[in-house]
């Protein structure tokens, strides 16, 4: 509670008296934790800097996939049997519209099944980070086939191996210097939708990239966003635009002066300057 008096009044972004609205802790305990817009930038430079032999070329080829597997799941939100399941012929990375993601497959307890609800299956859509990430990985992969998996074994096609997932991402998150505990698909997914509502994505839209039947689990994000990364964003701005900051504030402070930048000799003509110019008539007077 802060000083001076209760927490203010939790805010449904719908504005409807029947929309359910959660208290954050209780949406923290219920969907997880969720990493910072800084602490995924650490994470993903991390897989760069994971040792690897330079001449076991599967293992270094197995870093890099694990490191686009970490930014579609941040990215677009999957669950970890949509990312299982997903194949190049669901990718559409040349529409001339706009890349996108198709769920309609998954992949759990290795066997094919489609999404669990008629929300699941969905189509997202790629910025364009991500969808240049994956325009990349196609590239690279030897199974690029419209029928292959996106994420997969380097070296036979079946699908990704989670556990071996979890131990590379493990690493670097050790490496990004992000501590606690995390569930490493789930909280992936966790931290794209409670970014996704920080960054005002509307209810509804939330609610459909996410793949959501209830809309009360769609508010919790929402509600877990407006309590969790208003204190983020200053310490992200800060940290960003420091410089930018400091600058702008040496010049409000004092303006630069071309004596100072060179060394002071050209003071004495500023000066003479100066008073040639007040000395000169004015012809308004």
């Amino acid at each position: 509670m802060r000083a001076g008096g209760p927490p203010p009044a939790r805010r449904s972004l719908l504005g409807s008296a029947s929309t359910p609205c959660f208290d954050a802790k209780a949406s923290i305990t219920s969907c997880g934790a969720a990493l910072s817009p800084t602490e995924i930038g650490r994470v993903a430079r991390a897989f760069a800097e994971l040792p690897a032999d330079e001449a076991d070329a599967v293992e270094r080829a197995w870093l890099e996939q694990a490191r686009v597997v970490f930014l579609t799941v941040i990215g677009a939100g999957l669950r970890r049997g949509e990312l299982l399941g997903l194949r190049w012929r669901d990718v559409a990375l040349a529409d001339p519209e706009g890349a996108t993601l198709r769920v309609r497959e998954t992949f759990v307890r290795n066997a094919i099944e489609t999404p669990k609800s008629e929300a699941g299956e969905r189509t997202i859509a790629l910025a364009g980070v991500l969808a240049n990430e994956l325009f990349q990985h196609r590239g690279r992969t030897a199974f690029d086939g419209d029928e292959e998996r996106v994420f997969c074994n380097p070296l036979t096609g079946r699908p990704l191996d989670p556990k071996r997932y979890a131990a590379t991402l493990r690493l670097a998150l050790r490496r990004g210097k992000v501590d606690g505990k995390l569930r490493l698909f789930h909280d992936g997914r966790h931290t794209s939708i409670t970014n996704a509502a920080a960054a005002g994505l509307s209810p509804a839209a939330l609610m459909a990239r996410a793949g959501h039947s209830d809309f009360k689990t769609t508010q919790a994000y929402i509600d877990l966003a407006g309590e969790q990364f208003r204190e983020e964003a200053e310490r992200l701005e800060e940290r960003v635009f420091a410089d930018v900051r400091q600058r702008a504030m040496t010049r409000l402070v004092r303006p630069s002066c071309p004596a100072e930048s060179n060394g002071g000799k050209e003071s004495s003509q500023i000066l003479q300057a100066r008073r040639l110019d007040a000395e000169r008539p004015n012809p308004l007077r």
